[in-house]
């Protein structure tokens, strides 16, 4: 059965946390990025979905008590006689909300857009079995993320132990500049481009993740016309490696598709 948003949830406006804003508040404070702090009051219930209005629009959240969100996050509330919420978020876990945005420079939704939006929807008991799954599927990958983030802490370890810290160099290692071994470095474009369903993954800093992989799942895209047009500086090839200068800086990947 295919049924829209309109049908089977409805959508919480977050607003401005300042009057309810409290250090020892009962609720937490969403924005589209997490917790933001504690709050008196909440304005959505518990298994609610939090989905960014501007910016991180592709990030959905599930947050398990009251909260209050911010004005610049969504709440979708399922109608739980039709909708698990857990299956609601999954469901836009994968969803690309990106192809939903409205302006070219910060994405951004509209309640209107998100309202359409439709999905397959099975019987309650296929939803449990689906959200059963998955969970045990998250489950396995934080545990996997928790050994890898324990992996480049050894290595890391590793290196100081082989070779020193490298900005102090206590070994006395020979220091030479990069440029010397014909290093070429190219800063991303910063030309708004427009984005398209599918196409070439438009990729910024968070993309790149602590444990130097590159996360996909949530890029954006734009075409092959656009992309040969206009991205001429900064084109990565096969084990080239991407660095982050904005965000958290430092992260690195090497590209390997």
């Amino acid at each position: 059965m295919i049924k829209k948003f309109s049908e089977i949830l409805k959508i919480i406006n977050g607003k401005n946390q300042k009057k309810v804003e409290s250090e020892h508040g009962k609720y937490p404070i969403y924005g589209s990025g997490g917790v933001m702090g504690r709050a008196d009051e909440s304005l959505c219930p518990r298994d609610t979905v939090v989905i960014g209005r501007k910016g991180n629009i592709n990030n959905p959240l599930f947050v398990e008590e009251p909260f209050w969100n911010v004005d610049t996050a969504f709440g979708l509330v399922a109608d739980q006689e039709q909708l698990m919420p857990k299956y609601l978020y999954y469901f836009c876990k994968n969803f690309n909300f990106q192809s939903l945005s409205t302006t070219v420079t910060i994405p951004s939704l509209t309640k209107a857009n998100l309202l359409n939006i439709q999905l397959s929807l099975p019987t309650m008991d296929i939803q449990k079995v689906v959200v059963n799954k998955l969970d045990k599927i998250s489950i396995l990958v934080d545990q996997y993320r928790g050994l890898l983030g324990l992996y480049d802490s050894i290595v890391k370890s590793r290196f100081i132990e082989m070779f020193g810290d490298p900005i102090l160099n206590p070994k006395g290692w020979i220091q030479e500049e990069l440029s010397k071994y014909s290093l070429k470095i190219s800063d991303g474009e910063h030309t708004s481009v427009p984005r398209v369903e599918s196409g070439i993954p438009f990729l910024n800093a968070k993309h790149i993740l602590s444990d130097g992989e590159i996360d996909f799942s949530s890029a954006s895209f734009i075409s092959e016309e656009n992309h040969n047009r206009i991205f001429k500086r900064c084109n990565p090839e096969i084990n080239d490696i991407l660095l982050t200068t904005t965000g958290t800086i430092g992260n690195t990947a090497i590209v390997k598709t």
